[in-house]
């Protein structure tokens, strides 16, 4: 079998951990989204996509820094 099999270990658990990370986070987005409904129902502000835009510019934000 090519390849290092004790790579493929590490790859498999990190690629189980950054599995179960994005399902949380889907959950997570799930409920912060029908929260945030809610309150732009009422008049108040989405604080989900508040954060969600805040989050995106910091990401971009990073990227740029580590091509620099």
């Amino acid at each position: 079998m090519p390849g290092n099999p004790e790579h493929f270990a590490q790859f498999s658990i990190e690629l189980q951990t950054a599995i179960a990370v994005v399902k949380k986070a889907a959950e997570v987005i799930g409920q912060t989204t029908i929260i945030g409904t809610e309150q732009e129902k009422t008049g108040g502000t989405n604080d989900f996509v508040t954060a969600w835009d805040t989050i995106g510019q910091q990401v971009i934000t990073d990227e740029l820094n580590k091509k620099s």
